[in-house]
């Protein structure tokens, strides 16, 4: 059977220890000081999603299964999907019981709001959710900002997010608000098995949000 990218299974085949566990942005900025004392900062665009993970121990079979799958992305060239562990549904809806048909309905002129229709009536968008949808050549991974409910009809108000919007993302496109995640890939070099103890490894890797390959 052929390998296939972006692979799902990375980060659900086997479990990820939470200690240490990161899931943040990283941020395109230059910072830069005047002579009078004054820092700029230069953005260069919207952040992407970086990622620090390592298995529980592992009994060597299952970590050598592991580490193959790995290494079948040849280092930084082959992707997967990468996700928040710690919030695979909404708040809200902490089983992932609901109709997920959301697109969007309206796009802020700030470059970092939108608005969701498609949604549950009522339904509850809390700070620190995530949403996804693919624009431009990315599966783009946002999360939000501040809390809003969905009206009768399922439409909700106007709410930020961040990383701010890419460019292209435009009214009508669907999104996932169960488990999503974006296109990550392997920082080269980052894998790193550990032995654990006789019987056991540990394996720590670390990836960033890249385009859909």
């Amino acid at each position: 059977m052929t390998v296939t990218f972006p692979r799902n299974d990375i980060l659900t085949t086997y479990p990820i220890a939470p200690e240490g566990y990161k899931f943040q942005p990283m941020y395109r900025q230059e910072l830069s000081r005047q002579a009078n004392g004054v820092t700029l900062i230069k953005d260069f665009g919207t952040s992407l999603w970086t990622l620090a993970a390592s298995s529980v121990p592992l009994f060597h079979a299952d970590a050598l299964d592991f580490e193959a799958m790995l290494s079948s992305m040849d280092n930084g060239i082959g992707t997967f999907h990468g996700f928040d562990a710690r919030r695979p549904y909404p708040r809200s809806k902490p089983d992932g019981i609901f109709s997920d048909t959301s697109e969007i309905s309206t796009v802020g002129g700030n470059g970092k709001s939108l608005a969701l229709s498609g949604l549950p009536a009522g339904m509850v968008l809390s700070r620190g959710d995530y949403l996804a949808f693919n624009v431009a050549g990315w599966r783009s991974l946002h999360q939000v900002m501040e809390t809003v409910t969905a009206s009768g009809p399922g439409v909700s108000p106007l709410f930020e997010v961040r990383p701010h919007l890419f460019p292209g993302t435009t009214v009508g496109l669907d999104v996932t608000l169960k488990q999503p995640a974006t296109v990550m890939m392997l920082v080269p070099g980052s894998v790193v098995p550990q032995q654990f103890d006789a019987l056991k490894t540990v394996i720590s890797f670390q990836a960033f949000q890249c385009p859909i390959s």
